[in-house]
């Protein structure tokens, strides 16, 4: 995977192996949200959990006014709709550790929502750079460009 965008998350299912349960919820989860979403507009994309071997997958598909929380699941798929309007404020923090950085953003929301994104433990040592690279251009969109608030 290139970058951490919709358009390679749909070439990687398509040619990475995964282990049984995450590929068949993560498949799953793609076919309903190229079912359910105008997948052409989703600005960023943050696959969270996917290249490590933690159970809590969670997908962020960034549209221009909202924010789509996909959670794939065993035996279901949820998806969460938050308003980046409804944005309190964003938080970003660059940790440096031994060789790497570790880059943190959270996202508050009004009603409370947390969304954390962090290139370490949301990744593996081969890919935290790649997240930590789609961490700067969310961050970018939301607050500098203002292209997804």
């Amino acid at each position: 995977m290139n970058e951490l965008n919709y358009e390679q998350f749909e070439k990687w299912l398509k040619s990475e192996s995964f282990r049984p349960d995450t590929g068949y919820k993560l498949r799953l989860a793609y076919f309903k949200i190229n079912e359910l979403l105008p997948t052409n507009e989703i600005r960023e994309f943050y696959p969270k959990n996917i290249v490590n071997d933690k159970e809590d997958i969670e997908l962020f598909a960034f549209l221009a006014s909202k924010l789509i929380v996909i959670l794939p699941k065993e035996e279901e798929t949820i998806f969460k709709v938050l308003y980046l309007k409804d944005i309190s404020h964003v938080d970003l923090e660059i940790k440096k550790n031994i060789g790497f950085e570790s880059w943190v953003l959270k996202i508050y929301f009004t009603n409370n929502t947390v969304i954390e994104l962090n290139s370490v433990e949301d990744s593996n040592e081969y890919w935290r750079y790649k997240y930590e690279d789609a961490i700067k251009r969310i961050y970018k969109s939301l607050l500098v460009e203002k292209s997804l608030v």
